[in-house]
């Protein structure tokens, strides 16, 4: 079993969390999760950049995991937020890309131990936020 856990974390209430993922049921993980890369001259593996974008899309959308019958939840949550906050996605170049449907489809069956928000507390969450940058940015306007 693979247990990754990165040096990220979500805040709970009063809590920091860890968070922890689990790519075990992704169909053909090791090839679609990891990447083939050269340590010190030998073949070695690191995080697919795809799948390291996703496991902070869990806690930045609140939904711990993928699913067949959840997955295009997911991506409508995360593009929502990359339009109210930004996309969480970054090229080697520093520029901001989104996600494709394919790319969240290719990951079901993934999970995470984020919080869960139903799809009306994420929209709610959601219009604050833009609301807040809204006023945040023309503020002077009024």
């Amino acid at each position: 079993m693979i247990n990754i856990h990165l040096p990220s974390f979500f805040i709970t209430g009063d809590q920091i969390m860890p968070l922890n993922y689990n790519m075990q049921k992704v169909k053909d993980f090791e090839t679609k999760c990891y990447i083939k890369v050269k340590v010190d001259g030998e073949d070695g593996y690191r995080l697919n950049p795809i799948t390291e974008i996703i496991t902070h899309y869990f806690t930045a959308i609140c939904m711990p995991s993928i699913t067949k019958r959840n997955f295009e939840e997911f991506y409508f949550r995360m593009r929502i937020f990359d339009g109210c906050v930004g996309s969480i996605g970054m090229n080697g170049k520093g520029d901001h890309f989104s996600l494709s449907l394919q790319d969240i489809e290719d990951h079901i069956g993934m999970w995470s131990n984020a919080p869960t928000w139903t799809k009306s507390e994420f929209l709610k969450k959601m219009k604050k936020r833009l609301l807040d940058r809204y006023e945040k940015d023309h503020r002077h306007q009024w």
